[in-house]
């Protein structure tokens, strides 16, 4: 939901309180005060549970009982979200919208929670026991085995439980965030899958540069040469828009729009696009430095070897810069990542010009090329 839909459903609740009616939904609570967050965890959890995947909202600020708008004391969210988190296992209910309504001269905080991660487990305080509560009514009390089956096959039957299968050869740590979605957790696995990959991808173009891995070498003469280059300056240029384009649209297509939890195989079918393409630039590199060309057409190659150096540095880029707003204290809300993948910048043009110059020379005494 957007923060308009919220404001506007928290202020048809405030006139049905104001109005002495009952909420009449049960995907509504409204509390008085900021409630403790030990308390607070196990109402949450419970409400959650039983939401049926629906989102629920929470209301501070609002006497329901008395008929009151007290309003809600000023509270930084950003501490006590990440407190209230803490008091889950694993995940908690995704905090997607919060809005200030203002009543009068008094201010409710709307909070709205997605749901669609459950069950919701709860550390019980003081104790090394776990809970899964569930909401009926107007009380918490513990799940029953049938209503969390109910849950996991609701989940089942909405596809939005991970096949773990499909992340079986995956890190541990990305298995856990892809199960567990702990917040922020779309940004994570993608952080953690991208690493993972790219890891792979620069093991194999190390050796690739040391030696330690078998090219099998080929001799050419020059007009085969100019061909083969021809095609390998196609080959980068197609390769590097599809990393932009995955880059600047597939993966973050697979976080899924605000407010909405994202696609952990979306997201992992992204991850898994980028590195393939990463490969296929080791192995353009590699088919240029197998090749042995006439003397004139040395810097011509020498020329080429670096663009997949180049661009490697600047993928690899991207976990790092996307990791950075996690690691603070909170979160950051904001924060904006600029790539740049540059086919070469001058060396384009210089390569351009040398290949074209040979090819001139190439055309008018083609026999000597042969």
């Amino acid at each position: 939901m957007k923060p308009l839909e919220v404001k506007n459903w928290a202020e048809s609740i405030i006139q049905r309180v104001q109005s002495h009616k009952p909420t009449e939904d049960a995907r509504v609570e409204c509390k008085a005060s900021w409630v403790n967050v030990q308390h607070v965890a196990r109402q949450l959890a419970g409400h959650a549970n039983a939401a049926k995947s629906e989102p629920v909202l929470w209301l501070i600020g609002i006497d329901e009982k008395g008929g009151m708008i007290p309003g809600a004391e000023h509270k930084e969210l950003n501490n006590w979200y990440p407190q209230l988190v803490k008091e889950f296992d694993g995940v908690a209910p995704r905090l997607s919208v919060d809005v200030n309504v203002d009543v009068e001269d008094k201010t409710v905080v709307a909070l709205l929670f997605e749901t669609v991660d459950a069950p919701f487990i709860i550390k019980v305080p003081n104790t090394d026991r776990l809970e899964i509560p569930w909401r009926e009514g107007t009380r918490t009390r513990s799940a029953t085995r049938a209503e969390v089956v109910r849950t996991l096959s609701l989940l089942q039957a909405q596809g939005t439980l991970i096949p773990i299968k499909e992340f079986a050869e995956e890190t541990p740590k990305a298995q856990a965030l892809a199960i567990e979605r702990p917040p922020y957790w779309e940004y994570l696995l993608t952080v953690e899958l991208l690493k993972s990959k790219l890891g792979v991808v620069r093991r194999k173009y190390d050796e690739l540069h040391a030696g330690r891995a078998f090219r099998r070498s080929r001799i050419m003469g020059g007009k085969e040469f100019l061909k083969l280059m021809q095609e390998k300056m196609g080959d980068i240029e197609v390769l590097v828009e599809l990393i932009k384009s995955i880059g600047e649209r597939e993966i973050p297509a697979s976080w899924g729009p605000s407010g909405v939890p994202g696609d952990a195989l979306e997201i992992k079918r992204a991850t898994d696009r980028l590195s393939k393409a990463c490969d296929e630039l080791v192995e353009w590199e590699s088919d240029i430095m197998r090749v042995k060309p006439p003397s004139a057409w040395e810097r011509v190659q020498q020329l080429l070897k670096g663009f997949t150096a180049d661009t490697l540095n600047e993928i690899e880029r991207f976990p790092v810069e996307l990791s950075k707003p996690f690691e603070c204290d909170p979160p950051l809300r904001e924060y904006n990542i600029n790539l740049t993948f540059d086919v070469g910048g001058d060396r384009i043009e210089h390569l351009s010009a040398e290949i074209r110059h040979i090819a001139r020379i190439v055309q008018s005494d083609p026999d000597q090329w042969d």
